[in-house]
């Protein structure tokens, strides 16, 4: 009998240990998740009436007093109504289950986000196992102890499907299948914020194949969004995010979109929390962009230097994330991905700063600002800058052949 090879014995051992790890979690969070008049507050809500409406009305879809009648008579009377502000094809990955009772398409929903966890790490199992299991906690404990991951799941957000497309376009831009990275990538549009810078530092590294993905793409799903709602709810959609992207303060922001930048993990909430706060809103913003344009530079010339697919793809992920000029605590979840792939590049640093980009964004979800998050975030573009020594070699990625024999 033929030896078996110690990477792939390596990565059926640990593909065991995270349906083992996953399985677990997956009883704990059903069996704690929100209940009573908990459930009705949770983010579910705002979605659950963009799919009500969808179906129904939708060309109100972005109609706030339409938007908070739905959400008042199916799912809770509140004050302020959560507000739906994305693009209307994001509506698809819940549509079928906006028929049903609100507390019924909430637990559809947290199942769909557990089964997406596991097809995430099967489409990428190669970058997690051989980049994880550089930590000893290894890959199962590594996701489920990352708690955006869970706030994600018991939020119903879609932060764990934008992982599971990014990993799908990782799995095409590491077979070289340029085109299908970037079409592929571009079904994230539905987080545009962090989907464009994204896609900027990826085709800014491998040129013209993955930009005609990308744009074809985009045209796909915003066709599907016209035809789903129509131009005048497009247009609407239009001026809320054009509102949401010029205030400064927190009153109008949060009457606006329900959002402060002190809650932003990233390079815009780094410099309200950091004094910006005190400013004009004009000197914000303007301090903002400036600071986004240096970082930029910055992080496009560590991509295209890097000697290794994996750390540039990694670093363009977290890059996405700071420079992301709107983002929630649970968008941060694509970053198991990212700190999977700077591991199989053994960038130096990440036994410090990975802990500590853990730690921080638990102590801050608890208790602190969710901008400070963004610390280790630059801490890790700070790791990616210095080259690996040349006599270290990358962990490398199994291949699909070898995975699967």
């Amino acid at each position: 009998m033929a030896e078996q090879h110690p990477n792939i014995s390596e990565s059926r051992r640990s593909t065991t240990a995270f349906i083992v790890a996953w399985v677990a979690y997956s009883i704990v969070i059903i069996l704690l998740r929100p209940s009573g008049d908990l459930v009705t507050h949770e983010d579910f809500r705002n979605f659950y009436s963009a799919g009500v409406l969808v179906r129904t009305d939708p060309t109100h879809l972005y109609d706030l007093t339409r938007q908070k009648v739905i959400q008042d008579t199916m799912v809770s009377p509140t004050e302020e109504p959560l507000r739906y502000v994305t693009p209307p094809f994001e509506t698809l990955r819940y549509l079928l289950f906006c028929g049903l009772p609100y507390r019924s398409a909430y637990i559809w929903v947290m199942l769909c986000n557990l089964v997406f966890i596991v097809i995430s790490f099967v489409v990428a199992k190669q970058a997690f196992v051989e980049g994880l299991n550089q930590w000893e906690l290894g890959p199962e404990l590594l996701f489920f102890l990352f708690v955006p991951l869970t706030v994600t799941i018991t939020q119903g957000q879609g932060s764990i499907l934008f992982l599971l497309l990014v990993c799908l376009s990782w799995r095409e831009y590491k077979r070289d299948c340029d085109f299908r990275a970037g079409f592929l990538l571009a079904f994230t549009l539905y987080k545009f914020t962090v989907s464009i810078p994204l896609a900027i530092f990826l085709i800014a590294r491998r040129g013209t194949k993955l930009l005609a993905g990308y744009v074809a793409g985009a045209v796909v799903v915003t066709a599907i969004s016209f035809w789903m709602v129509g131009a005048q709810a497009m247009k609407a959609l239009g001026r809320l995010l054009w509102n949401a992207t010029l205030v400064g303060g927190d009153s109008t922001l949060r009457t606006d979109t329900n959002f402060s930048p002190s809650w932003m993990p990233n390079l815009r909430g780094l410099v309200y929390g950091c004094g910006g706060r005190y400013l004009p809103p004009f000197w914000l913003f303007a301090i903002t962009m400036l600071a986004s344009a240096a970082l930029l530079v910055w992080i496009l010339r560590l991509v295209r230097g890097q000697r290794q697919e994996t750390t540039a793809f990694g670093l363009a992920i977290v890059g996405a994330l700071l420079l992301s000029y709107y983002l929630h605590f649970h968008d941060i979840t694509v970053l198991l991905l990212a700190v999977a792939l700077l591991s199989c590049g053994r960038v130096p640093g990440l036994s410090l700063w990975v802990p500590l980009c853990w730690g921080m964004a638990a102590f801050c979800y608890l208790a602190g600002p969710r901008f400070l998050i963004g610390l280790p975030l630059l801490a890790l573009v700070w790791a990616a800058r210095r080259e690996r020594p040349s006599d270290q070699s990358e962990v490398p990625i199994l291949t699909d052949g070898a995975a699967a024999s």
